[in-house]
């Protein structure tokens, strides 16, 4: 039983046994296949390397548990992994640079900054920040990747395998159930939809225990708002930006529309096979179906309860030297 607001006594049988225990498994399901998609990025990330498109990547292969490595990615999926990485790497270390993600800045800060990445799996971002941009690194005071438990735990298990992999990490690393958490770095075990509850029950505390408020923070938003309730995502969102007052965010993420595509427009041909082929891998990319368009994305209406000096979105369509 429960009180209702006018103090009379009511029923509530709540969700059938049946019915809930088939939305876990839905949820199990496409927790597994989003999970897939990870080991999709990484060797087609390894592909883009051993192809020359970008630069030598010591780190990945690392992170390939014995998977395939040889496979050569079709051009079209080389071309959207270098782009992914070529405009995220630039951001983030501008970021660390100026403490802004705007590529215009060319401000030199040295107050301490921190990056949190949201779904970050096989990325290996952290370490050739480390290695390409040390001047930068420096202005780093913490890095915290969070992804479901089955992800971070093998890469906890290879960073613990490979000293190439721990002597970035900083002074004194701690491992403790499939976790780690050390000087400069930080690595979580959490289902991002609980960063989308009510503030007593989020886990959002627990992360942020990692990290200083004070300090600019960059949130970091990799294909992964596609997968997310356009709900759940604005919590998660709001959910950081009124925990952290200095808070950067860069996303990339897919636009099922087209180039040319206006605000609520549908799929085009190749968004609709993509969404086709996804499904296909139990994935219903609920957040690439709501908002079809960057535009869609970043009006105010869809961050409904944050505020923010400045939005923009980039339109990554031209490409050159596409020949191997």
């Amino acid at each position: 039983m429960e009180r209702r607001t006018d103090g009379a006594a009511s029923l509530r049988l709540g969700t059938p046994f049946r019915r809930q225990v088939r939305a876990d498994q839905d949820h199990v399901s496409e927790t597994g296949a989003i999970r897939s998609t990870d080991s999709d990025a990484l060797l087609s990330r390894i592909s883009a390397v051993q192809l020359g498109y970008l630069p030598f990547d010591p780190f990945a292969t690392l992170f390939a548990n014995g998977a395939n490595t040889e496979t050569k990615r079709p051009l079209l999926i080389n071309i959207g992994t270098v782009l992914r990485s070529r405009e995220m790497d630039a951001r983030v270390e501008t970021f660390l640079r100026s403490g802004s993600v705007q590529l215009s800045c060319k401000e030199t800060n040295s107050c301490p900054v921190q990056i949190i990445s949201l779904g970050a799996g096989s990325d290996t971002r952290f370490w050739r920040l480390a290695q390409d941009y040390p001047s930068c690194f420096r202005n780093l005071s913490r890095y915290v990747e969070v992804d479901y438990p089955q992800v971070v735990a093998q890469k906890c298990q290879r960073i613990q395998e490979e000293q190439t992999l721990l002597s970035s990490l900083g002074l004194e690393p701690v491992f403790n159930s499939n976790e780690v958490v050390a000087e400069k770095y930080a690595l979580l075990a959490e289902d991002l939809l609980t960063y989308g509850q009510d503030e007593d029950t989020n886990n959002l505390a627990r992360l942020l225990n990692l990290l200083d408020p004070s300090k600019p923070t960059l949130l970091i938003w990799e294909c992964v708002l596609a997968y997310l309730d356009p709900i759940t995502a604005n919590r998660i969102l709001t959910n950081f930006s009124r925990k952290i007052p200095n808070l950067a965010i860069i996303c990339y993420d897919m636009c099922i529309s087209g180039d040319q595509a206006e605000p609520g427009d549908q799929p085009d041909r190749f968004g609709q096979m993509m969404l086709h082929n996804l499904s296909a891998r139990q994935l219903k990319l609920a957040g690439a179906k709501r908002y079809t368009t960057p535009t869609m994305a970043l009006t105010p209406s869809n961050m409904s309860g944050t505020c923010w000096s400045h939005m923009s979105d980039l339109d990554c369509r031209e490409s050159k030297d596409w020949t191997k």
